[in-house]
């Protein structure tokens, strides 16, 4: 999982928009294995800590990732804004 979450979080970083289109839907499959795996009843300590910890990990990414997003947003929006003026 955590290979997929830095590529994804790196091109949401970079501005690489193509890149996200091809390595989103392999984030979120790693993303619903790693919140599968929370529904299983009797796992060990060390692995609901692991857990635990990835989940924390996706969630602060995630939170970057939408703030991120809002930018890339309002940029889009000025674009049009600017171009319908000129028009």
């Amino acid at each position: 999982m955590s290979s997929e979450q830095q590529t994804f979080l790196y091109a949401y970083q970079q501005a690489q928009w193509e890149q996200l289109l091809i390595v989103e839907p392999d984030y979120r499959q790693a993303v619903g294995q790693v919140t599968a795996l929370g529904s299983i009843i009797g796992l060990t300590e060390p692995l609901q800590h692991k857990l635990t910890k990835m989940l924390q990990t996706i969630l602060r990414d995630e939170s970057e990732i939408r703030q991120l997003m809002h930018s890339r947003v309002n940029q889009l929006a000025t674009s049009i804004r600017q171009t319908t003026q000129q028009q």
